[in-house]
């Protein structure tokens, strides 16, 4: 029995460690659900008790990093403005745009639709967040959703109704940074993003970050990955 512990949390698993090696099977959606259960005993991924030093951190963007929100997206605005417009032609992700809505109008619309509640997870997302608390980092889940009054509320029942590991999240506020919402995370390793700006913010701020290419950043300079799967892979090589 192995146990996945970030600061005030603990699953346990009974599954040998190593993400890259095994598969997941079916039953450890359910227990990685637990995940978020406050821990009492050893950290076995760090070989300490719960006064060791908080462990390193990852931040994960959610939409279309962990979440593959643009599908529902592009079904959802084309069904209700009539613009056939695939999402792997947005050449930039201003949807005001690209669908011809104001802001309070399209906001409304998302809301009433649920696009949140709706999207799917990216393939590998559950298997790629274990795989990180496998390594003994902390995932820190920051997302720009802060435009829904209750986007954390919702995204939170998203994350354990798919099964994703994480320790904590972040919804950065309208108009906000998310830079300011990770401010008190310490030893930050990596910071996963798909959209130019916020790579480019932490980069300046000294923090590596990879691109999860899409094709609204497909000419943002810097490293990226494909995909949750290799994703893990670089941490891996990078720890």
């Amino acid at each position: 029995m192995h146990y996945l512990c970030g600061p005030g949390v603990m699953v346990a698993i009974p599954w040998p460690l190593g993400y890259s090696s095994s598969r997941y099977p079916s039953g450890v959606y359910t227990a990685l659900s637990r995940y978020k259960s406050r821990r009492r005993g050893v950290c076995h991924v760090h070989h300490c008790n719960l006064d060791c030093p908080s462990p390193m951190t990852i931040i994960l963007d959610l939409d279309d990093v962990l979440a593959n929100l643009r599908e529902s997206l592009q079904r959802i605005l084309q069904e209700q403005t009539g613009i056939d417009l695939h999402w792997s032609d947005w050449q930039h992700y201003d949807l005001r745009r690209h669908y011809l809505l104001e802001s309070p109008v399209l906001d409304e619309l998302l809301m009433r639709e649920q696009v949140l509640e709706i999207c799917e997870p990216e393939a590998g997302a559950a298997e790629a967040t274990a795989g990180l608390a496998e390594l003994g980092l902390r995932v820190v889940i920051v997302t720009a959703r802060g435009w829904h009054p209750r986007a954390e509320p919702i995204s939170r029942a998203w994350l354990e109704r798919h099964g994703v590991v994480y320790d904590d999240l972040r919804v950065v506020p309208l108009g906000g940074n998310k830079l300011h919402a990770i401010g008190d995370c310490r030893d930050i390793r990596l910071a996963v993003d798909d959209h130019p700006s916020h790579v480019e913010r932490y980069r300046r701020e000294g923090i590596p970050a990879l691109i999860m290419d899409r094709p609204w950043n497909a000419t943002a300079p810097g490293e990226r990955v494909y995909s949750a799967t290799e994703m893990v892979d670089y941490v891996r090589r990078l720890l």
